[in-house]
C-alpha cells in the first residue's frame, strides 16, 4: 500500500479495501459445490499456509517424540536388567564356592526379586564357569523358571583357586510402535564374576 501524504486518501484506500472484501465475501456467499469451495480456499490469499505447515509437521515432530519416548524406555528397562544382572552375579554367584548347593536357582531367584515389573517366564539366563582344567562350563540358556546347575558346585568345590565365571541375562523388548511399526529384539546385560 502506498503511503499518501494526505488523508483524505487514505481515508479512500481503506474504504476501497473494505469494499473489495465486502464484494468478495457477498460473491462467496452463493452455495458452492465442495470442489467449488476448495478451490475458492486454495486460490484465496487467506492465512491457510500456517495450516498447511501445521498439518504437515505435526506427524513428524509426533513420530519423533514417540521414538524418544521408546528409546528412553528401552534404556530404563536395560540399566534396570543390567543392575539386577550385576547384583545377582556379585552378590550370589561370586560367594557361592562351597556355599550354595544350587548357584543358578540363586542367581535366578535375585534377578527375578530385582525386576518386579519384568515377566519372569520371559527371561533366559546363562552362566559360564571355568572348570579346573581351565576349561568353560556353561549352564543354560534356561528360559523362565527353573534354572538350575547342580554340578556348578561341583565344579567349583573341585577348584580351590578363585574361578572366573560370568551371568547373562536377556529378554525380549518390545518398542513402542512408530507409525504402526512394531519393532521387538533382546535386552541382554552380562557381568563378569570372579568366584571365590
Amino acid at each position: 500500500m502506498k503511503r499518501l501524504s494526505n488523508l483524505r486518501g487514505q481515508a479512500r484506500v481503506v474504504l476501497h479495501g473494505f469494499c473489495c472484501a465486502e464484494a468478495s465475501c457477498r460473491a462467496n456467499a452463493k452455495a458452492r459445490s465442495m470442489s467449488g469451495r476448495l478451490r475458492a480456499f486454495l486460490s484465496s490469499n487467506v492465512d491457510g499456509q500456517s495450516l498447511v505447515e501445521f498439518a504437515l509437521v505435526v506427524p513428524m515432530l509426533l513420530m519423533v517424540l514417540t521414538f524418544m519416548f521408546s528409546l528412553s524406555m528401552a534404556m530404563i528397562s536395560y540399566e534396570q536388567l543390567n543392575s539386577a544382572t550385576s547384583s545377582a552375579a556379585l552378590q550370589v554367584l561370586a560367594t557361592s564356592r562351597n556355599v550354595l548347593a544350587d548357584p543358578c536357582a540363586s542367581v535366578e531367584s535375585s534377578v527375578s526379586t530385582a525386576l518386579p515389573g519384568f515377566t519372569a517366564s520371559k527371561l533366559t539366563y546363562t552362566v559360564t564357569i571355568q572348570n579346573s582344567s581351565g576349561s568353560n562350563v556353561t549352564y543354560g540358556p534356561t528360559t523362565g523358571t527353573g534354572f538350575s546347575c547342580t554340578g556348578a558346585a561341583t565344579v567349583l568345590s573341585a577348584d580351590n583357586t578363585s574361578t572366573p565365571g560370568s551371568l547373562t541375562v536377556s529378554y525380549p523388548y518390545t518398542w513402542i510402535p512408530v507409525y504402526l511399526q512394531k519393532m521387538t529384539g533382546n535386552l541382554s546385560a552380562t557381568q563378569p564374576v570372579t568366584v571365590y
